[in-house]
């Protein structure tokens, strides 16, 4: 009895130590899983940090090139070849949104010769969002906001927004004619680099806007003086090596001190600026409008002979003509008219562009002394 009694005991013993070896090792597997899933996320983590560096350096070595060079087409050249080769995908785009409604917007795209987007991804990052498709078909429950992106074979796309100082100022994305299957890891990436890369775009703007003021007048938003001479000289040079015509405008507001006298300084800037939009909005893309000095204005006209001069400087005589000018309090002023004097290269002025500006001068003089409200050619 004694024995049994001892045998179930050491029995009893044995199943508890088994139980209990068991539950050790079920303990000890856990923690290796743990400690696996924990290694794992740490190679994903370190691969995260390794991808973050290798766009900071890529970012820091953009940024050099843009110190050397600070031209921002070819910067966003630069960031939209590097995102699709980050990215391993077929198609990047960048699009830069215009500081003012007058100024160009920046698109570049590399993959395709073009890719027109839909209303919806502009509405979205105009709000400050991401998108991220994957796998976009008719069946698709977003479809309808990208009906046209998919008419152009694309599938698959991530857009991040460009933002500075909490404006949206454009956005990066990158697209692809496959089921890619992007992920958060390549949203994460691509944010990373738009964050970057809008300093960059951020400081280009800086650069042009002071290279804008450098050579901006600033009552009429004209190129000035300044500007004026260095041009004139370089399409002087261009036009003498080419054998092209150059021809230049010189204009003076009539009576502008008379006017001044009359109805006061301010209402005479309205006069200037209004003076200076009607050359602006009638001059080519390829004319230089300027402020001379003062109520002057010229215009440099490159390939363009002295007959299409005069037929332009006629048209914006009598459009000024024409135009009724309002005083500060939006009533209106008197007749405001102008005079032009008109100089031509290599008709006039062969050898020299201070002789273009001398005789433009005289042609406008001679006006002035025949009348006024006329077009003179020397």
């Amino acid at each position: 009895m004694e024995m049994k009694f001892i045998f179930f005991i050491a029995f009893f013993i044995l199943i508890l130590c088994a139980i209990t070896l068991h539950l050790r090792i079920r303990a000890i597997k856990k923690a290796l899983k743990d400690l696996q899933n924990k290694y794992q996320k740490l190679l994903f983590h370190c691969d995260d940090l390794t991808q973050d560096a290798k766009i900071l350096e890529i970012i820091n070595d953009i940024s050099s090139e843009f110190a050397k060079e600070p031209d921002l087409n070819n910067i966003l050249n630069h960031i939209a070849d590097t995102i699709k080769e980050i990215l391993k995908c077929e198609i990047s785009f960048i699009e830069v949104f215009p500081e003012k409604k007058d100024s160009d917007t920046y698109n570049i795209c590399k993959g395709v010769e073009h890719l027109r987007l839909d209303n919806y991804i502009y509405e979205k990052v105009s709000q400050g969002h991401s998108v991220l498709i994957n796998n976009l078909s008719v069946r698709h429950s977003e479809y309808s906001n990208y009906e046209i992106i998919h008419g152009q074979g694309i599938t698959s796309l991530i857009i991040s927004p460009l933002k500075s100082h909490k404006k949206v100022t454009g956005f990066i994305g990158v697209f692809s004619k496959s089921n890619y299957n992007f992920t958060s890891k390549e949203l994460r990436l691509l944010t990373i680099f738009s964050s970057e890369a809008a300093i960059i775009i951020d400081n280009a703007h800086l650069i042009d806007k002071t290279k804008e003021l450098s050579i901006t007048d600033e009552l009429t938003s004209l190129y000035n003086f300044r500007y004026f001479q260095e041009k004139l000289q370089e399409e002087f040079l261009r036009a003498t090596r080419y054998n092209h015509d150059l021809s230049l405008f010189m204009a003076d507001i009539d009576h502008f001190k008379d006017f001044n006298d009359t109805y006061g300084h301010e209402t005479g800037n309205i006069v200037l600026k209004n003076v200076a939009k009607i050359l602006k909005d009638n001059s080519r893309p390829t004319d230089f409008v300027c402020r001379y000095g003062g109520e002057e204005f010229v215009i440099i006209l490159p390939e363009t002979s002295k007959e299409n001069a005069s037929i332009f400087a006629e048209r914006i005589r009598k459009k000024t003509e024409e135009t009724i000018f309002l005083n500060d309090k939006g009533e209106n002023t008197r007749k405001i008219t102008i005079t032009i004097g008109i100089s031509n290269h290599p008709t006039d002025a062969p050898n020299s562009y201070k002789d273009l500006i001398e005789y433009a001068d005289k042609a406008l003089y001679r006006g002035k002394l025949s009348g006024r409200n006329k077009v003179v050619s020397y």
